[in-house]
């Protein structure tokens, strides 16, 4: 079946593109986000707008997750961090680790001398994981920009193992979770014990 997009929304900041191939329908973000964080509430207003369970953005965010993301002589902003953070837990997305340079952008050009920051990344929903066998993302070689430019890659391959489990920030959100998480928890002691004992015996 051939794949078909459609440009669904736009603004200075992010294309938002719905795909259909394979029987999967999910929305491409393709984000270059503004430098100041006033401007940036925008793009995150616009993304929340456009609800879609197999969601997949892409590119400068301009802004990192906190100063572990960050090499300055001066910490980041705060409220930009926090305003990420908030945006990705309350679409529930989570980030694709990717392979190559720690950091995505390099400047000289500040008063503070080198800075380099994690401004580039992609966030999904896990459902639009699930549909795939591997995805990965690369951060590949700068050339011609102050950006390392990122490469993302999906596939099925029915050789690939079973994925591994992944433990979502927006499950905590979910009334349900404490009870779900102790009561789990007590099941995997009472197996541990029995198991214990049958090798005692």
């Amino acid at each position: 079946m051939a794949a078909t997009a459609t440009v669904i929304g736009s603004l200075e900041q992010a294309i938002l593109v719905r795909t259909h191939h394979d029987l999967l329908d999910c929305i491409f973000g393709f984000v270059h986000a503004a430098s100041d964080h006033i401007n940036r509430r925008d793009i995150w207003r616009f993304i929340t707008n456009f609800h879609c369970s197999h969601l997949c953005l892409v590119g400068d965010f301009n802004a990192v997750l906190g100063a572990h993301k960050r090499i300055s002589s001066r910490a980041p902003n705060s409220t930009a961090c926090v305003e990420l953070q908030d945006f990705i837990e309350k679409e529930e997305l989570f980030e694709v680790e990717a392979v190559g340079a720690n950091y995505t952008w390099a400047s000289r050009r500040s008063s503070h001398g080198l800075i380099t920051s994690k401004l580039d990344r992609v966030l999904t929903h896990d459902n639009f994981i699930g549909h795939w066998d591997l995805i990965s993302a690369t951060i590949l070689a700068i050339s011609g920009s102050d950006h390392h430019p990122l490469l993302l890659h999906c596939s099925k391959n029915s050789q690939i193992q079973p994925k591994p489990f992944r433990f979502q920030v927006a499950w905590t959100m979910d009334t349900r979770f404490r009870t779900c998480f102790v009561s789990l928890g007590r099941d995997l002691c009472n197996r541990r014990i029995l198991l214990h004992g049958s090798f005692r015996n």
